[in-house]
């Protein structure tokens, strides 16, 4: 009997994609997206889950959260609250980025931070899997999380 938390197998199995934060950015210039790259992304995720009705996409930070998470020490298990928080946004801001691109490209995708699923009955992976039962094309990005009283860690894409 499966586990009551695990909802039944979907069929055909998610494809899953990963596209690297530094080949949407420009790695070196903190928050600058490379636009020619979105839209090729873009249109990639368009084509993939025309073809594949369960397709995931996850994509690292780039240039949006490693500067924040340098400067607020999040990816040593530092900075507190507020850390946490500005790497967070920044890496939301490259997701919304890559999450309108989609939509215009004519996919149904809906940004899904790790963040706002830690602690979650089922966490990441079953959250993944609702919306993929809805229709949906999550786009899940690296991010950081919440250790034990306000510290933090990198959940890498």
């Amino acid at each position: 009997m499966a586990h009551p938390m695990l909802l039944p197998p979907l069929n055909p199995p998610p494809l899953v994609i990963k596209l690297g934060g530094s080949a949407l950015t420009h790695k070196a210039v903190r928050g600058s997206v490379n636009a020619e790259a979105l839209a090729a992304a873009a249109a990639l995720v368009a084509t993939l889950w025309r073809a594949h009705p369960h397709l995931v996409v996850i994509h690292g930070a780039g240039s949006f959260g490693h500067f924040e998470a340098k400067a607020a020490g999040t990816h040593l298990g530092r900075g507190g609250a507020a850390g946490v928080a500005v790497t967070h946004a920044a890496v939301c801001r490259l997701s919304g980025l890559l999450v309108d691109a989609t939509v215009a490209a004519g996919v149904a995708a809906v940004a899904l931070p790790p963040l706002a699923l830690e602690g979650t009955a089922g966490g990441v992976v079953q959250g993944v899997h609702r919306w993929l039962r809805r229709g949906f094309v999550p786009i899940i990005h690296g991010d950081v999380h919440v250790k034990g009283e306000g510290g933090s860690g990198r959940v890498p894409s």
